[in-house]
């Protein structure tokens, strides 16, 4: 689950753009525009992905996303009348600080899986093509 908060967390970072500062788009978003898509690697504990999707892997800080904060999750756990087992309740918070480690990262690679499934060379032709008859 660490890794797939690790993935999610930079699907959603944003990376520079090719003036030095803050692009436009996220990571999942430049990949779908290239055709391509941002896969989350296969989980043992798929219900915990989904618990930390429904809690919001992270909760907003003075400078963007932080991790869960145990009162957070608590409050998360009582309102969905799901009683966390202290492990859960431990692994949530690793995977919600995983998520925003991503999230603040400036890496262009995805921590699962190869930049392959990223684009799509046939979609990139095509809209270089697009772009070059436009000129």
């Amino acid at each position: 689950m660490i890794l797939a908060a690790r993935q999610l967390g930079w699907a959603h970072s944003i990376p520079d753009g090719p003036d030095g500062k803050r692009g436009e788009k996220s990571q999942i978003e430049i990949a779908r525009a290239n055709g391509g898509d941002v896969t989350l690697p296969p989980q043992r504990c798929q219900y915990l992905f989904e618990w930390l999707c429904q809690a919001g892997p992270a909760q907003s800080g003075a400078m963007g996303p932080v991790g869960l904060s145990a009162s957070e999750l608590q409050a998360w756990a009582s309102c969905s009348a799901i009683e966390l087992q202290p492990w859960e309740f431990a692994a949530l918070q690793r995977a919600s600080r995983a998520y925003c480690t991503a999230y603040a990262s400036a890496d262009d690679c995805p921590p699962w899986g190869g930049t392959d499934g990223l684009s799509d060379p046939a979609e990139v032709e095509k809209q270089m093509m697009n772009a070059m008859r436009s000129i």
